[in-house]
């Protein structure tokens, strides 16, 4: 069994032994103790699902039910629920890579989101390009579907404005938690989003999704058109021996200038190929990271 991101039965199955790890210290956290694993009784609303049989009364929407003739249950966060907020980049760039980069993002997401949700954390899912989407917040097991629907349903298009989307999510006022951008960073404002994303008071993991053939190592060894996906702009470059040398210089030479910025603002930075199966990524390498424990 499977679902429009790719989380088969089996991998669910392994996805319920992990929690997401934080290392910071939030006014909602109980200091050297992990959080509460269900919705609580907070005045802080998260969010509404439709009533099931057993569930509180009290906690039902009696206006929604006048509008609409359907129960509905008013969700709360926890207070010390741990927030983990999702942001996906859309982009054209990112609909590209033989193993294609949003597919794989997409699914990366949605194993991050199922590990949050199944522990009772408090998410926010976002996609962005130009402009932030429109997202949801959810708490609890039982809005894993509706975040893996969300993600299903993201398509890629579009350039990459970082700082717009960025402002656009810092203006929602969040609060602060652990904070994953999934992004292949293929944009001219990337470094000074990644700036401003820092200034906003997140526990900040960037997983940098990048695939061989479109952005490691592309054949760069005969003539060749480059279209940036993102604006149409062309670029002829004549092929050679050293231009393969040349792109793989400026390749590491950019990967190095986003690992500083991300020491710098105290990003946690993790560079993932798409060839690497997201499974073992999430399970074993985030684990060995302490993104997951």
């Amino acid at each position: 069994m499977t679902d429009g991101v790719g989380l088969r039965t089996s991998f669910r199955a392994r996805l319920r032994n992990l929690h997401i790890a934080s290392h910071a210290s939030y006014a909602s956290l109980h200091t050297g103790a992990r959080r509460s694993r269900q919705t609580g009784s907070s005045i802080e609303f998260s969010d509404f699902r439709r009533y099931s049989p057993g569930d509180d009364v009290r906690q039902i929407d009696w206006n929604v039910y006048a509008r609409s003739d359907r129960l509905f249950i008013k969700l709360r966060e926890a207070e010390d629920a741990l927030r983990v907020h999702i942001l996906v980049d859309c982009s054209g760039s990112m609909d590209r890579g033989a193993e294609n980069k949003l597919g794989y993002a997409r699914t990366l997401a949605g194993a991050l989101a199922y590990v949050a949700l199944n522990d009772g954390d408090a998410i926010t899912l976002t996609g962005f390009a130009e402009r932030l989407g429109n997202g949801m917040t959810g708490v609890g097991a039982g809005q894993v579907d509706r975040a893996l629907d969300l993600l299903a349903g993201l398509g890629g298009g579009g350039a990459t404005e970082f700082g717009v989307a960025l402002r656009e999510f810092a203006a929602r006022r969040a609060p602060p938690g652990v904070l994953f951008l999934i992004s292949d960073l293929m944009a001219d404002d990337a470094l000074s989003g990644l700036g401003a994303l820092a200034e906003m008071g997140h526990e900040i993991v960037l997983l940098h999704v990048l695939d061989r053939e479109e952005d490691i190592a592309p054949d760069v060894g005969k003539d060749v058109e480059l279209v940036d996906c993102e604006t149409s702009d062309r670029l002829v470059i004549p092929g050679d021996a050293d231009a393969a040398l040349i792109y793989e210089r400026n390749f590491h030479a950019w990967l190095e200038e986003i690992r500083g910025a991300c020491a710098r603002s105290r990003i946690r930075y993790v560079a993932l190929e798409t060839d690497w199966p997201v499974e073992e990524v999430v399970v074993q390498r985030l684990r060995m990271l302490k993104v997951v424990e």
